[in-house]
């Protein structure tokens, strides 16, 4: 056992309420009978793993889940809350009121729609049906043409409205892959999954579209495991420049003649012809240029149908969407289906969410203010070691170097909430935000309610193809507890609901700079990973870097794969399956310069040990990061994450990085070549 006693002295000790509080937080998650040393991840998690348990309606529970949990309660609240003023907002006028007054109703209403299961239970399948009913007669464009603008998935190929990369302040299309009915094509070779998920589609089918049989199903199922082959994979997916391929609305005429695209740009941008539009996956798109011509027509088309009915079914009746049940199982490892409250919490934040984001922030934080004055010092800090690393690191040529400083000098951070697009704080911002839908929600039309958000937020989309870029809009809510860099914008964005305990602790600047501070640093590397090393300073996708200095890069990458290519997790199978270090590598390199720019700004200053707590400053930091990974997780849903997830196991996140760290190797006097403290070690930044 490593002993972690520091010296105890009354002026280098917080023992205020919050700071007992805090303590007695972290030691009901640490195992101190673990060695640190061998197993950096079970001593600092190995006492809450020993009191987690996952419930039967999930598939993972952990730190985030936790908080995730805690916010979703918040928006529990206000939405089951029956009248306005019995959430007790302030707000500065009669008219602000009334606007807030109108928002609350227009998320309420969106609410009981989704509560309301007799009514559900009564309509059956119905509201399905008549939505097939309006492709059914539909040719092959104007089906698609209706999915897109009605907001449901196009099964055979994605069209999106997204920042050009090469000329960032203006929107293009981009074509890519679509999703598909399982969550990485790797599931489609498991023939175990398969027949309980062609079980599934056959029983879905004789409930709405019974003109198609066992064997017709069969051979639908087929064609999607052949989109699936063709499909290209994740690992390959990871780096932008081979994924940016324009071409002319001509050209892509006469290279994919199978299908009329000129005809389907005029439909679903209302007469705006595209010049150009960028082809992400053209592989994917030869090969089903290929497959295209030789399927029947009429299973093309059923197959659009099908697809439609599984990605709409969870709207309907309990009995119908319980038929997903078997599959999701399979996948999940999850026993039971969530409670309904939950669901219709998650459907109201995925439809409202920035308006739940303005109740959000007025009840979960006594002082906003507060918390975001503390947080951007910690931006801002950890931001300016990253401009004096740049500046001063050894394997990067001048002009290489040029570009980085000018890179993060013009990096943008935000945190919080947005206050523009729309501005969070004020009811009638939002309610002019979302005017155009307001007046389409009801109370007891579910699947009505969900089609005509997903249409809003369709013709926002293309739409959007006619404007330049909103950078001020933002790609999470408040509550979500998550944060997030936007290559194209060179932006740094923290929500609100990330920051609170044990990500951000105002009690403990080691504990805040251990969590929080580390997501922080973890975003700003994405700045300069793998991808985004591949953006300038104004969000333009270009080859900047030297060949010389991208040489050196690419051998420090290489560390980094080889590295966590070493770790594998338990599937279902009882097999070991290996973390794919080349897929996973982005991720893996935030995490790695996140640890290392936190711990430096947190070295910046004399720390505080926690009262009760025999533990120095320095290790405190690392076991905050170590806890706010806790999590314990079904193999099947683990499986899933190897296979489709580009972020390591919370284990690995985390045994990884601090080998990486000699500071850690210091911090718990870990002797040379233990398992925590190998000698070779990976850093870029």
């Amino acid at each position: 056992m490593v002993s972690l006693s520091v010296a105890s002295s009354a002026n280098n000790v917080c023992a205020t309420p919050g700071c007992i509080q805090s303590a007695l937080n972290v030691l009901s998650d640490v195992d101190f009978n673990v060695d640190p040393c061998s197993d950096f991840y079970q001593y600092t998690c190995g006492g809450w793993l020993k009191n987690a348990t996952i419930p039967d309606s999930e598939s993972s529970i952990g730190a985030f889940y936790h908080l995730r949990d805690a916010n979703l309660e918040v928006i529990e609240k206000i939405l089951t809350t029956e009248n306005y003023e019995d959430l007790g907002l302030v707000t500065t006028g009669e008219e602000e009121k009334a606007a807030d007054q109108s928002n609350f109703s227009l998320v309420k209403s969106f609410f009981q729609s989704c509560m309301d299961e007799d009514t559900l239970n009564k309509l059956g399948t119905r509201p399905l049906e008549d939505f097939l009913a309006t492709l059914l007669n539909d040719d092959m464009i104007d089906t698609l043409v209706r999915l897109e603008l009605t907001g449901a998935s196009n099964p055979l190929f994605s069209a999106n409205v997204n920042p050009d990369e090469k000329n960032p302040n203006q929107n293009v299309i981009a074509l890519t892959q679509p999703p598909l009915g399982l969550p990485s094509k790797e599931y489609f070779q498991q023939k175990d999954l398969m027949n309980v998920y062609r079980k599934t589609m056959k029983t879905l089918a004789k409930l709405v579209i019974p003109s198609l049989d066992d064997e017709g199903i069969d051979t639908i199922v087929d064609f999607e495991t052949q989109l699936a082959s063709i499909s290209t994979s994740l690992e390959d997916l990871q780096n932008p420049l081979e994924s940016y391929n324009p071409v002319t609305l001509k050209d892509l005429e006469q290279r994919y003649a199978f299908f009329d695209w000129r005809q389907f740009f005029d439909k679903v941008t209302a007469g705006t012809i595209p010049e150009k539009v960028i082809l992400a996956t053209p592989g994917y798109f030869d090969s089903l240029a290929k497959l295209w011509t030789e399927t029947n027509g009429d299973l093309i088309k059923n197959y659009i149908l099908l697809a439609s009915v599984r990605q709409t079914v969870h709207l309907v009746d309990k009995a119908t969407t319980d038929l997903l049940e078997d599959v999701n199982s399979k996948l999940t490892g999850r026993k039971t289906t969530p409670p309904r409250v939950r669901t219709c919490i998650h459907r109201t934040n995925e439809a409202f969410g920035d308006l739940l984001g303005h109740y959000f922030i007025n009840l979960a934080f006594d002082d906003h203010d507060s918390t975001s004055q503390k947080v951007r010092e910690q931006l801002n800090a950890i931001h300016d070691i990253y401009a004096q690393r740049l500046a001063t690191i050894d394997w990067l040529d001048e002009s290489t170097r040029k570009t980085a400083m000018d890179k993060i000098k013009k990096m943008t951070i935000k945190s919080m909430y947005s206050t523009v697009s729309p501005d969070i704080r004020s009811p009638l911002s939002l309610k002019k935000y979302y005017e155009d839908i307001a007046a389409k929600i009801k109370p007891d039309t579910q699947f009505d309610n969900n089609l005509a958000i997903a249409t809003w937020m369709a013709s926002e989309k293309w739409t959007s193809l006619n404007q330049s870029v909103d950078k001020d809009k933002w790609f999470m809510v408040p509550q979500v507890v998550n944060a997030y860099f936007t290559p194209t914008f060179n932006q740094v964005v923290v929500p609100a609901g990330i920051l609170q305990p044990p990500f951000f602790d105002m009690n403990s600047a080691a504990l805040s700079l251990g969590g929080i501070g580390v997501v922080i640093g973890h975003e700003l590397t994405h700045g300069f990973d793998n991808n985004g090393r591949l953006y300038d300073g104004d969000g333009v996708l270009t080859q900047w870097w030297s060949d010389e200095t991208m040489k050196k890069f690419n051998n420090k990458a290489q560390c980094f794969i080889d590295q966590y290519n070493g770790f594998s997790i338990q599937g279902p199978d009882g097999q070991d399956h290996h973390v794919n270090g080349k897929m996973t590598l982005g991720e893996n390199m935030a995490d790695n310069g996140g640890i290392s720019l936190a711990y430096e700004a947190f070295s910046k200053n004399p720390q505080l040990r926690l009262s009760g707590m025999d533990v120095s400053p320095e290790s405190l930091f690392f076991i905050n990061f170590g806890r706010v990974w806790c999590e314990k997780t079904r193999p099947e849903r683990a499986i899933q994450k190897i296979l489709g997830d580009v972020h390591s196991p919370a284990r690995v996140r985390v045994n990884a990085a601090v080998q990486n760290m000699p500071e850690f190797a210091k911090a718990f006097n870990c002797p040379a070549n233990a398992p925590m403290n190998p000698t070779n070690k990976c850093k870029l930044w």
